[in-house]
């Protein structure tokens, strides 16, 4: 009797009824490792695809006022020193509106995590302070608080793209090397006109994982995670 109720019990596990695929490739033909934390499947790097998964082009042709004011889908690189990010190490960006739209930014079975799916990823870690040593990666932090990389999760401090771009501030990317920030699906209902959604944010400071809520028309890294079935 004991063992069928504990036969039982792990049976009703989701962290025991849960398989996560080696890799999974976009529509980009961009592969990437998966790493199971919990009962969730999370790609262990950013999104770099420069497709939408039906197949159709994320726009990179946003630039200063047309990026800031945009309520369609865009893409950008990095660029520091007038160099581009390795893309497999540090991903692309996007705006908010490329994580919302239906054609869908992450490869078919999976999705960009809503605001809760962040939430969890966070209180299976222990929650902050633990987090974020957990998550980060223990190389590429340029100083103050780095990562120990112990779920696999190898979060790089992409930075993002800002709104403010102009012939006397031509470079609107900031933080690469002490910020990595992702965006959820989930809008802010708190902000105005809702023209906000939930981010999460790792940085040099704190090693906890922050939860904000920017403008949708910064430019952020994705992780996906794998839909339940």
């Amino acid at each position: 009797m004991i063992g069928f109720l504990l036969s039982l019990s792990m049976g009703c596990n989701p962290e025991k009824t849960v398989v996560c695929p080696t890799t999974v490739a976009d529509a980009g033909n961009n592969t990437y490792d998966v790493v199971k934390i919990g009962a969730q499947c999370w790609m262990a790097s950013n999104v770099r695809t420069a497709v939408y998964a039906n197949g159709d082009t994320i726009p990179d042709t946003l630039t200063g006022t047309t990026w800031a004011q945009a309520t369609t889908g865009g893409r950008d690189r990095y660029f520091e020193m007038g160099q581009p990010l390795n893309d497999t190490l540090f991903g692309l960006h996007y705006n908010w509106y490329a994580v919302d739209d239906q054609r869908g930014l992450c490869p078919t079975g999976w999705h960009v995590p809503t605001d809760e799916e962040w939430s969890r990823l966070d209180r299976e870690l222990g929650g902050s302070p633990l987090s974020g040593p957990a998550l980060k990666d223990s190389v590429g932090w340029f100083m103050g608080l780095k990562g120990l990389n112990s779920v696999g999760f190898a979060a790089r401090p992409a930075g993002y793209r800002g709104l403010i771009q102009s012939f006397f501030n031509p470079n609107p990317f900031l933080d690469y090397g002490f910020t990595a920030a992702w965006w959820s699906s989930t809008t802010d209902p708190q902000s105005e006109a809702g023209a906000d959604a939930w981010y999460r944010k790792l940085d040099v400071y704190r090693d906890g994982l922050v939860r904000l809520s920017p403008d949708k028309n910064l430019g952020l890294s994705v992780r996906c995670v794998k839909d339940n079935e």
